[in-house]
């Protein structure tokens, strides 16, 4: 048996993905940082502001539409 061949598409379709994963992984580390931080600096200010309305307040704040 000799394994599963991907070709020249396949490999790059891989590297690519694994290259994408790996900035995700640094990327969550950021977005919960930024979370805690924002989380800790508004619950006293604004009472919308919870810990659940404040994750998709926060992920259409990091696209750039807020």
């Amino acid at each position: 048996m000799q394994g599963i061949k991907f070709g020249k598409h396949g490999l790059l379709f891989i590297t690519v993905l694994l290259s994408f994963l790996k900035l995700m992984s640094y990327y969550i580390f950021i977005w919960i940082g930024y979370y805690l931080a924002l989380y800790i600096l508004l619950k006293d200010i604004f009472p919308q502001f919870t810990s659940f309305y404040l994750i998709p307040k926060l992920l259409v704040m990091f696209i750039g539409n807020y």
